[in-house]
């Protein structure tokens, strides 16, 4: 009989224990790594009492091999508390590996899995530790050492290892790999930075542990190696240097390879013997590399490059209750959210033509009072599961310095990159599209933006590059920018380059004033580039990225002067999911116009109107702009009717500008996108579909689209 089947019923106290446990076991490791560098009594206790309560409710289920690690570690917690022992990092690297085989076993707990548990080594250490001897191993540097991690056989997970571990390790590993990237590229603008050191270790440390867990072993040697390295620099027996940060990346870069295979259950071997080589070289130990099989297939982690400059600070870490939720729950959590707006708009609409039918019918009166608090009450619903849904930007900024320090060394520029606004959040659906657009902006900046250091100089510039890259929000929108103090962007040469591909005529280059001009490089394959490079090309792409975010109900501007740099702005919507939206009637149609690229709207009035080379255009306030009619853009069947009264829509992205003239307009209402379905697809000019209060559908028009038909067919917005 297996110590699961003994408990009997007892399965809501397991997962009980195991969720209670856990979070002692994410406190604890916080609290280790603060009395390391500082002794705090508060500290002290509150991880005595973690030990403690794990003792207790591990000796109640009958797990003894739990109780009695958790007994020991309580042990050496009390001669700290009494003032016997003082917690240094030996102390803190044992506590830290039973914490490790608290989580592993808590793995075990939470899978049912029942196997031989032998902590007699961890026991042995903190028996030693509670008598005052050293545990530690000194190595002689002049060992001779053999690599047996280097490329052997394809890895393999532990057998038996449930599919819901192996997800919450690839999740877990994958955001520690990512965050601690950032962070070692850190160390060489702040190799004093003890607790960078610390995070940093204690990042390698836990790796090292759940890779041994799911049975990663190459994986887990890579990650101990690490350890020791930034167990050198904690113990200020090593510094830090452009060739261990290069060596810390490259076991990083391994990592985060073998976590993505793991996740697409794609395992390979890997030659990880110059890793090895490095690191042994680092902490200054002799090494004999094993010869590879020639029959086994291998690849290889990339090399890092360091930028000379790179301004990243380390993450910061809070300490947060948390729970994991599948994706596809809370897509559906918001589904239901819209629909529940949806029937609100319904039920306001029958309220108010109820009320008008019976102006003075009580329960008439009630259900309009009702409604009110319905609709406050779906409205913070709708916002709740908006939240939910959102991330904070960080998540796509924290690849940013990485990318930008290995082609700042590719390039041979000295490149600064800040970054600040990383706690913006954005809808999930809009971080996962926003990435893209802003790698390929970021490689312009680097590219074509910032010179190099000679050229700087001559210039009069400081020789390190500022790119800077910042979040924050402003209304219903997101704003990020792209800054760089480079050459800026020249617009003689984009007008000129226009002429040659005949973009524009000279006539129209003529009347265009310079920022129009600079916008030309959202044309298609336009390019100033004289010679395109791996990288990019100042305005290679550009219309893909300008694509892309327009796609989003986004917009780009572009903001530059010659000699002194560019700034590129792009604003975004919270959510692409519920928005708010102008209600216009075409005819007989009803349309639905996003309010984030609305500027205003206008009553039509025929001494507005003039035609340029045949075309309508507006005159508004000194400005001329096109316009266009969604009745002979969208073919809106009706019969003419000079005296008709119309209304100008003015829409607009970045600097691009549009009247759309409808029939009338309804106003505001909240707005649930949903897509038009496999059948139909993409159809041009709408951006999906909605249901409103009357029960009828009604398109969502693609304003980004609009206004390149706009450009089309009614000239250029000015």
């Amino acid at each position: 009989m297996g110590m699961y089947d003994e408990l009997g019923d007892l399965a809501e106290i397991l997962d009980d224990f195991v969720i209670e446990t856990n979070e002692l076991i994410e406190q604890l490791n916080q609290d280790l790594l603060l009395i390391e560098t500082e002794t705090d009594d508060e500290v002290i206790n509150r991880i005595f009492r973690a030990f403690h309560t794990i003792k207790g409710t591990s000796g109640f289920l009958a797990f003894e091999t739990c109780m009695d690690l958790a007994h020991s570690s309580e042990d050496l917690l009390n001669k700290i508390r009494s003032g016997e022992l003082e917690p240094n990092p030996e102390i803190v690297d044992v506590l830290l590996e039973s914490s490790d085989w608290f989580k592993m076993f808590m793995g075990d707990v939470e899978a049912r899995i029942e196997r031989e548990y032998n902590t007699a080594d961890l026991e042995n250490s903190i028996s030693k530790l509670l008598k005052g001897k050293s545990t530690k191993v000194e190595k002689d540097p002049s060992t001779s050492l053999e690599i047996a991690e280097d490329m052997d056989q394809i890895p393999s997970l532990a057998e038996g290892m449930p599919q819901e571990l192996i997800d919450e390790f690839v999740n877990e590993s994958t955001e520690m790999v990512e965050t601690v990237g950032n962070e070692i590229m850190s160390l060489e603008i702040e190799p004093e930075n003890q607790d960078l050191v610390n995070e940093i270790f204690r990042v390698f440390h836990t790796l090292k542990g759940n890779c041994g867990l799911v049975g990663l072993e190459q994986m887990s040697s890579v990650a101990h190696k690490s350890e020791d390295v930034l167990g050198q620099l904690r113990e200020k027996k090593l510094e830090p240097d452009t060739f261990m940060v290069d060596t810390l990346l490259a076991s990083i870069d391994y990592m985060r390879v073998v976590l993505e295979e793991v996740r697409t259950n794609d395992l390979k071997a890997h030659d990880t013997s110059e890793l090895f080589k490095n690191l042994h070289t680092i902490l200054g130990e002799k090494i004999e590399p094993k010869k590879a099989s020639p029959k086994q297939a291998v690849t290889k982690p990339a090399a890092a490059s360091p930028a000379k400059q790179q301004n990243k600070p380390a993450a910061k870490k809070r300490i947060e209750q948390t729970i994991r939720v599948d994706v596809s729950r809370l897509d559906n959590l918001m589904n239901i959210a819209g629909e529940l707006v949806l029937g609100k708009n319904r039920l306001l609409q029958v309220s108010h033509l109820l009320k008008k039918t019976y102006p003075n019918n009580k329960e008439v009166g009630d259900l309009d009072s009702l409604n009110n608090s319905l609709g406050y009450i779906t409205t913070e619903i709708q916002e709740s599961v908006m939240q939910m849904r959102m991330l904070p930007i960080a998540n796509v900024f924290r690849k940013f310095p990485r990318m930008v320090r290995d082609l700042a060394k590719d390039k041979n520029k000295e490149i600064d990159l800040v970054i600040t606004g990383e706690e913006t959040e954005l809808d999930r659906s809009v971080i996962e599209a926003i990435g893209d657009p802003m790698i390929h902006l970021l490689r312009n900046a680097l590219d074509h933006g910032v010179e190099t250091p000679e050229v700087r100089e001559s210039k009069g510039k400081p020789r390190v590059g500022i790119i800077s890259l910042n979040a924050f929000q402003e209304g219903n929108q997101i704003v990020i920018q792209i800054r760089d103090d480079g050459a800026g962007i020249d617009p003689d040469k984009i007008l000129a380059k226009s002429l040659e591909k005949g973009i524009v005529t000279a006539d129209e280059a003529a009347l265009m004033k310079p920022k129009e001009i600079i916008n030309m490089i959202f044309k298609p394959g336009f390019s100033t580039a004289e010679k395109i490079t791996d990288v990019s090309g100042r305005g290679v792409g550009m219309d893909v990225v300008n694509t892309n975010i327009s796609r989003l109900n986004g917009g780009v501007e572009i903001e530059s002067e010659v000699g002194k740099g560019s700034v590129f702005i792009i604003k975004l919507p919270l959510t692409l999911t519920i928005m708010t939206g102008m209600v216009v009637r075409v005819w007989d149609e009803m349309y639905i116009i996003p309010l984030i690229a609305i500027s205003e709207t206008l009553r039509m009035e025929k001494r507005m109107i003039s035609s340029v080379k045949g075309h309508e255009v507006l005159t508004l306030r000194n400005s001329v702009l096109p316009i266009l009619s969604l009745d002979r853009l969208l073919d809106v069947p009706h019969e003419e009717d000079p005296d008709a009264e119309k209304y100008i829509v003015i829409v607009s992205i970045a600097d691009r500008r549009l009247g759309l003239v409808v029939s009338n307009l309804l106003g505001q209402e909240e707005t649930v996108v949903k897509p038009l379905g496999q059948a139909l697809g993409k159809v041009k000019y709408f951006a999906g579909a909605t249901l409103r209060g009357d029960g009828k559908v009604s398109l969502i028009l693609d304003v980004a689209q609009i206004l390149e038909s706009g450009v089309e067919m009614g000239g250029a917005p000015t």
